[in-house]
């Protein structure tokens, strides 16, 4: 059992956006790797930072996890648990219980991402 972002394990929201870059960009376009997810996900808390003034409390479901901004402004990140089967790794179905189940030396929070 390990924790990964959305991105490298598949779902509605990865899934998508994959489908949108290749169709803009069927051969040739930019890489897409965790960085492309990380940009991704940068959009997105600018444009939640844009509609709420005040950003404690901010919430986004992205493709490096899920994100949310603190009381002291750091964006934390919260990635989603999977296990090996058959050789490829799969979600597991609920983060919550999976949890529970997960080895002590494993954590379910990721650090928080400092600015610099």
């Amino acid at each position: 059992i390990f924790p990964d972002s959305p991105w490298m394990l598949g779902g509605d929201l990865p899934d998508s956006v994959r489908e949108a870059a290749n169709a803009a960009w069927p051969v040739g376009g930019p890489r897409r790797d965790v960085l492309f997810a990380f940009g991704f996900d940068a959009w997105r808390l600018a444009a939640a930072l844009r509609t709420q003034p005040d950003p404690t409390g901010i919430a986004v479901d992205g493709l490096s996890g899920h994100l949310t901004i603190a009381d002291d402004g750091r964006v934390h990140r919260r990635l989603t648990w999977a296990q090996i089967s058959d050789g490829e790794p799969h979600k597991l179905a609920d983060a919550s219980s999976s949890v529970a189940t997960a080895p002590a030396a494993v954590t379910p929070a990721a650090p928080a991402i400092t600015p610099q």
